[in-house]
């Protein structure tokens, strides 16, 4: 199942609609997967990507993204790799299996490269995968405790880095996973309490928006806010401005 491009407006709109609530459904908790799964996929210009996330002592498999460039040159890889993502949505993993089971048991990401040292785990992967395995991050997703993992295989090769992820992929890889395993983890652990601070982080990361913190910084549109209503602006407990990342609770006293 491929990941849309979703677009900065949408992810705004969805995220604002899912936060809100006080208590996120399973349809909530997926399209926050889907949303992140987006957002690594689009800044790391990946060719593969796989979101996993712990179910009891299992490892599931909740996003699974392979891009149009893999069969661009083998048109009949195409309903391979769908049936492959069809089939690894429906099975599960014991935990600690794999690279992904010991990045989540260790807490540590996991950073492949076909340089000569790990050239035949690279050449074990494309067994498995189907394709040609260049690089492999892992990186694990983790509050207060590891909840999951984000994977992915291959940077595009039109990004000129002959397939291979960066240090610098690695790291915004590590941030991506870090803001979005606190609201992952509030969402599915109803005890887990996430700070206003930390969704509006959240907001501003995922949708590549300044993180306005002050409320003297805010530009107050009046339009925008007798367009919204104080009615909405009451219940939803969000306050509209120019940038709408920063989610300041209305007093409904």
């Amino acid at each position: 199942m491929a990941t849309p491009n979703i677009t900065g407006t949408l992810r705004r709109s969805l995220l604002i609609k899912i936060i809100s609530k006080a208590a996120p459904s399973r349809e909530d908790v997926n399209s926050v997967i889907e949303l992140t799964a987006s957002k690594v996929v689009e800044a790391l210009q990946a060719q593969s990507m796989t979101f996993y996330i712990v179910e009891g002592n299992e490892i599931a498999f909740k996003n699974v993204y392979y891009s149009p460039t893999l069969w661009a040159k083998e048109p009949g890889l195409e309903l391979k790799l769908q049936e492959t993502s069809a089939k690894l949505l429906a099975m599960k993993l014991p935990q600690g299996t794999g690279v992904v089971g010991k990045v989540m048991a260790s807490g540590e990401p996991a950073f492949y490269r076909n340089s000569d040292s790990q050239a035949p785990f690279m050449a074990s992967m494309a067994k498995t995968t189907g394709f040609e395995v260049r690089s492999m991050l892992t990186v694990p997703l983790k509050a207060n405790t590891v909840i999951g993992a984000i994977q992915v295989l291959n940077k595009e090769l039109a990004a000129g880095t002959d397939g291979e992820f960066t240090d610098k992929d690695l790291l915004l890889l590590k941030e991506v996973a870090e803001y979005s395993s606190a609201l992952l983890q509030r969402m599915l652990d109803p005890k887990y309490q996430l700070s206003a601070d930390d969704t509006a982080k959240f907001i501003a990361k995922l949708t590549d928006l300044p993180l306005v913190t002050k409320i003297e910084d805010v530009e107050v549109d009046e339009k925008l806010i007798t367009s919204v209503g104080d009615a909405m602006i009451r219940r939803e407990g969000i306050f509209p401005h120019k940038y709408w990342a920063c989610l300041e609770k209305v007093d409904t006293n």
